[in-house]
């Protein structure tokens, strides 16, 4: 059985800017044996990591990141939205968080937020990562493909609302390792039935405490959280508790 990764969604995000070193590093110091970003590029082709195609909810400007040059984007300070502590963070690029996290023995999930973009982030991931210690998501179809015809070394992971038998066909058709469903909706029946296709398991949308305890109970691989220090303990205690 391989390692259950608890992946900082974003870094640690419920404590954190989102998507910013100091997010990152936060989610690693509070036990997280994963990592989850986004990458998108910017208008001159360079691959960061930031969630939402504008920065409105981050900085309250409307600027695209695809209308943004790389110098222009990194003009901006994604920090303080959190707090005054955090005043100055920048969006990293994907090369500066591979180079300072990739050799940390962490697992990473990194999730394409833009079509076409596998042939600028294919060469990073093969410079700097060890393939079993990464997994590519995307919520884009086309986009996983394309970056399976790129990298087929690499694993992949489908980002899914909806579960369905033409899914799970689909999915081993395609070379697809991971099926990262909805936590609010996963459902047992639907655990069984992909575990039974041999997929990795990795839930998103892990919203509180109380669903992250549902999914550790169902068994599955990983969790995406903002808040992985309260997965670390929920799993010491399960790991702790008596057996009866």
């Amino acid at each position: 059985m391989t390692e259950f990764v608890n992946y900082a969604h974003r870094g640690a995000s419920a404590y954190a800017p989102e998507n910013t070193f100091a997010a990152f590093y936060l989610g690693w110091q509070m036990g997280a044996n994963g990592i989850e970003t986004d990458i998108q590029c910017t208008r001159d082709g360079v691959p960061v990591l930031f969630h939402d195609s504008d920065m409105k909810r981050i900085t309250g400007t409307a600027a695209r990141i695809c209308d943004l040059t790389y110098d222009e984007l990194t003009a901006y300070d994604v920090g303080s939205y959190k707090g005054e502590q955090f005043r100055g963070e920048r969006v990293p690029s994907l090369e500066e968080f591979l180079h300072h996290f990739a050799c940390k023995g962490l697992q990473l999930a990194l999730e394409i937020k833009q079509r076409n973009i596998e042939d600028a982030i294919a060469p990073l991931i093969r410079k700097y990562c060890i393939p079993e210690e990464v997994v590519v998501t995307s919520f884009q179809w086309d986009s996983l493909l394309a970056f399976r015809r790129k990298m087929p070394e690499i694993r992949t992971g489908w980002l899914s609302r909806n579960e369905s038998e033409e899914l799970v066909a689909a999915m081993k058709s395609a070379g697809i390792w991971q099926y990262c469903p909805n936590a609010s909706t996963w459902t047992d029946g639907w655990h069984q039935r992909f575990r039974e296709a041999g997929f990795s398991i990795r839930p998103w949308g892990v919203k509180d405490e109380s669903l992250m305890a549902r999914m550790l109970e169902m068994g599955v691989d990983g969790m995406t959280v903002n808040f992985p220090d309260k997965l670390e303990a929920a799993r010491k205690t399960c790991h702790d508790a008596p057996k009866l």
